[in-house]
């Protein structure tokens, strides 16, 4: 797969861009609402994706080989069903065609997220949200 190919499998939902929390004992992931400072709210994409990784210190860059290690991506996420042998949704972009389609089923974090300026760190946990599914 090319690089092109690659990032076009992301679908723009915005949920790999929101501040998650990790229970230590169980590794269980828990989203939070709170988006990090890049994210547009309105287009759910990077306003500088190309120094993402400068800019946001934990910030990652998914590669087909890190496979393993997608558990932390939201079950919707293009690259995680990719990785667990599972095909696209019907409301993805390079299926239906229509980068809208993930506002209709609900998966894009448009209007749904607060600003990371907004929260103080130690308030992410009032913060956790019940709509992403792992």
């Amino acid at each position: 797969m090319t690089s092109l190919e690659w990032e076009s499998l992301c679908d723009g939902c915005g949920r790999c861009c929101l501040h998650k929390l990790e229970d230590i004992d169980t590794g269980l992931y828990f989203y939070t609402n709170v988006a990090c400072r890049l994210l547009d709210s309105s287009s759910c994409r990077c306003t500088d994706y190309p120094r993402r990784m400068t800019l946001v210190q934990d910030c990652l860059k998914l590669s087909p080989n890190d496979r393993e290690q997608f558990n932390w991506l939201p079950a919707s996420c293009a690259y995680r069903r990719l990785a667990e042998g599972k095909d696209l949704e019907w409301w993805h972009p390079l299926v239906s065609g229509d980068p809208e389609t993930v506002v209709e089923a609900g998966i894009s974090v448009r209007e749904r997220i607060v600003r990371e300026s907004d929260v103080p760190t130690e308030q992410l946990e009032d913060h956790i949200i019940s709509w992403i599914d792992f």
